[in-house]
């Protein structure tokens, strides 16, 4: 799908080849695809998707609470406390991120954040 034109079925996918760019035309756009992560965290931001809903499922969690990387939606003033088998599902175009990770370099356990995401790359889409 085309996130500037709905309802185009085709659009274009750039190509970076050191300082050379490939352009190819005309061509199926990009279904929903998944993404793992490990200790994500972003600041608040917004993204342009093909798509009215985003969801993020988190498979696991080490550390309580207080280890932070929380998922925030700004408008709406929420927070929602991560934790294993925590499923999270948001409108894209809504600003939205996560709190600060609570993580010091000098600290003998390390907290684990594992998760998946089903969302359109806007790479990809070539937006």
């Amino acid at each position: 799908m085309n996130p500037v034109n709905p309802d185009q079925k085709q659009g274009f996918y750039p190509i970076l080849n050191g300082d050379k760019k490939v352009v190819i035309h005309n061509v199926k756009m990009a279904p929903s695809s998944g993404v793992f992560a490990q200790n994500y965290s972003r600041a608040i931001h917004s993204e342009k998707q093909p798509h009215e809903l985003a969801a993020s499922w988190t498979t696991y969690r080490s550390g309580g609470q207080a280890a932070g990387a929380h998922f925030v939606l700004e408008k709406y003033r929420i927070k929602v406390e991560e934790a294993a088998n925590t499923l999270v599902v948001w409108r894209p175009q809504d600003k939205h991120g996560t709190t600060l990770p609570e993580i010091h370099p000098n600290d003998d356990e390390l907290t684990l954040q594992l998760g998946l995401a089903i969302v359109t790359s806007s790479q990809l889409m070539g937006v």
